[in-house]
C-alpha cells in the first residue's frame, strides 16, 4: 500500500471515529450525555450533535490551518 493511499485512509478513519462522537455503549446513554464543551448548547445538541459542535466551532472563532509541504 502506497503511504498517501494509507495516510487517506487513516485520516478518514480518524474523522469518522472522531466526529461520530458515539461509543460502545448504549445510544440511550451517549444522547443524554452533553460534552463539557458543549455546555449551552444543550437543545441544540439534543436535536442534532454535529450541529451543535460546528455551531460552537464557529462561536470560539477557531480555524482551521493546513499546511502543504514539499512533498505535495
Amino acid at each position: 500500500m502506497k503511504r498517501r493511499k494509507l495516510i487517506t485512509y487513516m485520516t478518514l478513519s480518524l474523522l469518522v471515529g472522531g466526529l461520530t462522537g458515539y461509543s460502545t455503549t448504549n445510544s440511550t446513554e451517549s444522547k443524554s450525555k452533553v460534552p463539557s464543551y458543549l455546555s449551552g448548547y444543550e437543545e441544540l445538541y439534543a436535536e442534532n450533535p454535529r450541529v451543535a459542535a460546528k455551531q460552537w466551532f464557529a462561536d470560539a472563532e477557531f480555524g482551521l490551518f493546513i499546511h502543504y509541504g514539499l512533498y505535495s
